[in-house]
C-alpha cells in the first residue's frame, strides 16, 4: 500500500480543479437561497465522506450547524462556485444558478469527488483503527428490527401450527374429506415448519446481537478485550461473555438448552441440511439397505420425523426456550441495561460513555432519566434540530 505521504499527493492531484470557495458565499444562510442540482442518489457520495474529504484531508473551509442543516461546504469546480451541504434529507449540491452550465459541471464534480474518495479511504483507514483501539466507537442498535422478525415468523408458525390441528373433523362415512382434512393438516404443518425455521435463524441473529449491545454495561476493558474480535466470535463466545453460564444455574441450564437446539435443527437447516451426526450420509449394506452412519444416533437427527423436522411440541419446546431466554436479559440483573437497549439508542464504547451507563444503571430512576435525556438528544440530532439539542 502506498506511503501516506503518496496516498495524499495522489488525493490533491485527483482533486486539483477544486478549490476552496468561501469568498464566493459570505453567508451561511446563503444555502437556502441557492439553486439545487439535482442528483440521483446513486450519483452522490456519502456525506460524512465528502465532509473528511475536503475539510479534514484537504482544509477547506466550510459553515457549521444551522437548521436542518449539519453543515456546508463552499467550492469552486473548474472556477465556478458550488455549495455542498449536507442537509436533513441527505446531500445537497447547489449553485448560484441551476442554468447548463452549473448542472454539467456539477454532474462532472461529482464524478471527480467520488474518485478522490476511493483515495481517502485509503487514508483514513489507519486513522479509524486507531480511533477504535481508543474506544471512540458506537455499536447501532438494531435491537428492534431484529426481535421483530423473530416474532413475525414465529407468530406465524404459532398460526400455522394451531391451524394444523384445528380442521374440522369429517364423518366416518365422508372418506374423501378425511383425505382433504390430511392433506390440509400436512399443507400447515409444511408452512409451520418453513416459519419455525425462519424464526430460528431470526432467533440466534438477534441475541447474537443484543449480547454486543450489553456488553457496554458488563464491565468492557478495552485494554484487555477487543471489540471486534467479540463482534466476529460466535454466538457461545458471546453469550458466555455475558451471561457466564459457568456461575449462574439458570444461564446454564438456559445455554445448554440453545445448544442443543442450534445442533439438532438450526445448524443441519442453515448448512444443507447436514448435521455433524451424519445422518444424511447413507452407507449401502446387505438385506437391511441403506442405512445412516450416524446408526442408533440417527433417532436424534432432524431425518427423524415423520414429515417435517420441527412439529408443533417441537415448536413449542423451542419457543419455551427461547423465552426463558428472553426473561434472563430482560428480568434479572440485565434489567436496567435492557430498559436502554429496548429505547433503541445505540451504544457506545468510549471512556466517557462506560462511565456515563454506571450511573445511569444505578437505580431504576436514574435508568428512565438517562433514556429520557438520551433519546430527546438523539431525536434531535436526527431531525437537525441542534438548537433543541
Amino acid at each position: 500500500m502506498p506511503s501516506k505521504s503518496k496516498l495524499l499527493d495522489n488525493l490533491k492531484m485527483c482533486m486539483r480543479d477544486f478549490r476552496p470557495g468561501k469568498a464566493a458565499f459570505p453567508n451561511h444562510s446563503s444555502v437556502y437561497d441557492l439553486a439545487t442540482i439535482p442528483f440521483e442518489t446513486p450519483e452522490l457520495p456519502l456525506p460524512f465522506m465528502v465532509f473528511l474529504t475536503l475539510v479534514s484531508l484537504l482544509d477547506f473551509d466550510y459553515y457549521g450547524k444551522d437548521e436542518k442543516l449539519a453543515w456546508s461546504i463552499p467550492l469552486l469546480y473548474q472556477g465556478t462556485p458550488f455549495m455542498i451541504s449536507h442537509q436533513k434529507f441527505g446531500l445537497q449540491v447547489a449553485a448560484i444558478a441551476a442554468d447548463s452550465h452549473a448542472t454539467n459541471s456539477a454532474k462532472q464534480m461529482m464524478k471527480q469527488l467520488n474518485k478522490g474518495i476511493r483515495i481517502a479511504d485509503k487514508l483514513l483507514t489507519p486513522i479509524l483503527a486507531e480511533r477504535i483501539g481508543l474506544g471512540e466507537v458506537s455499536v447501532v442498535n438494531k435491537h428492534y428490527i431484529m426481535h421483530d422478525a423473530y416474532m413475525h415468523f414465529r407468530e406465524l408458525a404459532e398460526e400455522a401450527f394451531q391451524n394444523s390441528v384445528a380442521l374440522p373433523q369429517p364423518g366416518p362415512q365422508d372418506f374423501h374429506k378425511v383425505v382433504d382434512r390430511i392433506n390440509a393438516s400436512v399443507e400447515w404443518e409444511r408452512r409451520g415448519f418453513h416459519y419455525a425455521h425462519a424464526m430460528l435463524d431470526a432467533f440466534y441473529s438477534w441475541l447474537e446481537h443484543v449480547l454486543v449491545l450489553l456488553l457496554p454495561f458488563c464491565d468492557f476493558d478495552r485494554t484487555t478485550e477487543t471489540l471486534e474480535d467479540l463482534m466476529r466470535s460466535d454466538w457461545t463466545t458471546k453469550y458466555n461473555r455475558i451471561l457466564k453460564p459457568d456461575t449462574d444455574r439458570d444461564a446454564k441450564r438456559a445455554y445448554n438448552q440453545l445448544q442443543k437446539i442450534k445442533e439438532k435443527y438450526r445448524n443441519p437447516l442453515t448448512h444443507g441440511y447436514f448435521d455433524k451426526s451424519g445422518a444424511s450420509l447413507y452407507v449401502h449394506t446387505p438385506v437391511v439397505g441403506a442405512i445412516p452412519i450416524s446408526l442408533s444416533e440417527y433417532k436424534n437427527s432432524i431425518y427423524y420425523s415423520s414429515f417435517f423436522p420441527i412439529a408443533k411440541d417441537t415448536y413449542s419446546h423451542i419457543c419455551a426456550v427461547f423465552d426463558e431466554v428472553e426473561y434472563l436479559l430482560r428480568a434479572t440483573k440485565f434489567a436496567r441495561p435492557f430498559k436502554i437497549i429496548d429505547a433503541g439508542l445505540d451504544v457506545r464504547f468510549d471512556d466517557d460513555g462506560l462511565r456515563e451507563y454506571k450511573s445511569a444503571i444505578s437505580s431504576d430512576k436514574d435508568t428512565e432519566a438517562f433514556i429520557q435525556a438520551m433519546s430527546r438528544l438523539a431525536d434531535a440530532y436526527a431531525n437537525m434540530d441542534w438548537f433543541m439539542a
